[in-house]
């Protein structure tokens, strides 16, 4: 083994997977997409596999949600690696999955959520099939040290939780990380010894993904302006996941004070509520909106809203009503109530994901989008027709409470307060569609568009 596969054989130890301990063979499954990350991974799993009792079950998913041509080929490139090393004597064994065409789409429309977020649940669970059938030891994922920095930054930039701060777990369940402490420079360099070839994803040079553009913009300016940054995030990555288990703990303890009604809803006793710490408080709100929503995690809901609502709480309103899209906080009685929102006019909501041009009905009227050059649309409702830019797949829906979108100044400006200052009517608010790209972990609000009704747009140039 070389000096690269002796440090994959210390992150396999790092997440308690010790092959040189073992006397019977360990069933060791990787996760392939044929990119330089994965394809370095199983390089080094396949020469330690020789040494040590592995067998080494490889998975490649095929998503369907680039252009057949593209992403057919990385899936047989992973395949015919696979094929090369078994006849190498390379204990090596392969499986594609290949979804079924349109189920990542179907998916955002069903969960109202974006191709990323889709497209990585139908994965984890082609993953969680495959570990129970080849009954997995463990499952490797490639993900390596400048996947971690470049998470914890973008968590940063978000303004993400304690929790979220913390970055990609290095083991969970049965998803390990041997990589993690292994930079993108010595994946390379790796591979060149190797002399190995590897698949380049399209979109990586997109600057348009926040990931891209602190990958290729952000990271270089660090790396040439503050020599050892890298040590600092990763180690403010640590102390945010020993700092999240204490409050986990702490919030664990006042978690009784949360009582599930027979609707599902959750209410407080508001005494003991502003009894606790912000913090607490803060907690509590979170974990109970993710209960009425059924969210997974709370990165879903925006922090300034839980800020808006506590300072509600914590202020001199005996009552307040806030929404928040489907869902509802009411201080009322001395209590303080999570709910759904009983006053939906179902008939005015909204939300379709489009992929392609084409003429589209909703509540407000007719929508007809037409490509003129590139990413340039011309969307035309009822006959009024707007300029807009943006990228499919895209979300045509309702206004939201917590919708925010980037002003002239490149900061974020609250929709709801747009709309006030242009004078809109509640009772014309709920037929004012919003334009949001799902193409990026983002998913950014692109276009306001109620000059068809005799306001005007707010559309964000590219």
């Amino acid at each position: 083994m070389n000096y690269f596969e002796e440090k994959v054989l210390l992150g396999l130890n790092a997440c308690n997977i010790h092959p040189e301990k073992e006397s019977c063979s360990l069933k060791i499954g990787v996760a392939v997409s044929g990119g330089a990350d994965s394809v370095s991974l199983l390089l080094a799993l396949s020469n330690i596999a020789k040494v040590y009792p592995i067998q080494l079950k490889v998975i490649t998913i095929n998503h369907y949600i680039r252009a057949d041509e593209e992403t057919c080929k990385d899936a047989a490139f992973v395949m015919d690696l696979c094929c090369k090393l078994k006849k190498q004597g390379f204990p090596v064994d392969s499986c594609l999955v290949e979804l079924e065409k349109g189920s990542v789409k179907a998916l955002c429309e069903e969960k109202k959520t974006g191709i990323e977020d889709a497209a990585r649940t139908l994965r984890y669970k082609a993953f969680e099939s495959f570990i129970e059938s080849e009954k997995l030891n463990c499952l490797c994922l490639a993900h390596n040290q400048n996947d971690q920095l470049e998470t914890l930054l973008m968590r940063f930039l978000q303004g993400s939780s304690v929790e979220h701060c913390q970055g990609i777990p290095l083991v969970r369940e049965k998803y390990i990380r041997p990589l993690f402490n292994i930079s993108r420079n010595e994946i390379e360099e790796y591979l060149r010894e190797k002399k190995q070839d590897y698949c380049t994803d399209s979109t990586n040079s997109d600057t348009k993904y926040l990931r891209n553009r602190i990958r290729n913009n952000l990271m270089p300016v660090l790396n040439e302006n503050f020599p050892g940054w890298q040590k600092a995030v990763l180690n403010g990555g640590k102390k945010a996941c020993e700092d999240s288990l204490v409050i986990a703990k702490n919030v664990n303890q006042y978690s009784s004070l949360a009582l599930v009604s027979e609707d599902d809803s959750i209410c407080f006793c508001l005494k003991e509520f502003l009894e606790l710490e912000k913090g607490i408080q803060r907690r509590l709100l979170l974990d109970a909106l993710n209960h009425v929503c059924k969210r997974e995690g709370e990165n879903r809901i925006p922090f300034v809203f839980i800020n808006e609502v506590l300072d509600l709480v914590n202020g001199s309103k005996k009552t307040f009503k806030k929404p928040l899209n489907q869902v509802e906080i009411i201080k009322k009685n001395d209590m303080l109530f999570v709910k759904k929102s009983e006053n939906l006019n179902t008939d005015l909501v909204f939300s379709v994901i489009i992929q392609r041009d084409g003429i589209f009905e909703f509540p407000f009227g007719t929508l007809e989008i037409l490509t003129t050059n590139q990413n340039n649309r011309f969307v035309n409702i009822n006959g009024t027709v707007s300029e807009c830019c943006f990228n499919y797949p895209i979300r045509v829906r309702n206004i939201a409470q917590d919708d925010y979108i980037l002003s002239a100044s490149n900061s974020l400006k609250k929709v709801s307060v747009i709309l006030n200052d242009w004078k809109v009517p509640g009772e014309k608010r709920n037929l004012v569609p919003v334009i949001q790209e799902l193409d990026s972990a983002e998913q950014p609000l692109v276009c306001i568009l109620s000059k068809f009704l005799g306001f005007k747009d707010w559309i964000l140039r590219k």
